[in-house]
């Protein structure tokens, strides 16, 4: 592991380490610890140009989001454990996206990544129903705001990832 993915992994760890829903922390760690999940994860790119378009871009913008997300004060109606958990659950759909041959992501003609969210969704779905006793509506939670396209939104949650993901991008070009 090169030492810039080895800070970010760190860093990642300080950031699970604050999501005290039990269901969420138990979710984030059973898709993290899915080799072929994380491998994906630290080998995308975040983009195909710009900042973070390199191995481990996506990981480290990924990991400077939710760096964003606990450092802002959050409305008195979003949870930080389900927000900190649907923006991973989201990268992960976002790797699955990534072709894996060079820097390219499978897309549709209007540029989009192929099921992104279908991915995510299929994710948690998988992983939450390994966890006994996962709560339906958590799982109902997590699917609304990984079901929201972040570029036009309307949820409060969604809202808020896309403010800290567009304000990671102008902090870190």
């Amino acid at each position: 592991m090169n030492d810039m993915l080895r800070i970010y992994a760190y860093r990642l760890n300080k950031v699970i380490a604050l999501i005290s829903d039990e269901y969420c922390r138990k979710l984030v760690e059973k898709t993290l610890k899915d080799t072929k999940l994380y491998i994906r994860l630290i080998s995308a790119p975040h983009a195909l140009t710009g900042n973070f378009n390199c191995i481990c871009g996506l990981f480290a913008h990924m990991v400077l989001t939710l760096e964003e997300a606990t450092a802002t004060t959050l409305p008195c109606n979003i949870d930080l454990s389900i927000l900190l958990t649907s923006i991973i659950m989201k990268e992960i759909g976002i790797s699955l996206c990534f072709s894996g041959d060079g820097f390219q992501f499978r897309t549709t003609k209007k540029g989009k990544g192929i099921g992104t969210t279908n991915l995510s969704k299929q994710v948690l779905t998988e992983k939450a129903s390994s966890i006994t006793g996962f709560p339906d509506e958590l799982k109902m939670k997590l699917t609304a705001i990984i079901s929201n396209d972040f570029g036009n939104t309307h949820s409060p949650a969604t809202q808020l990832i896309s403010s800290l993901t567009t304000a990671v991008d102008k902090l870190h070009p």
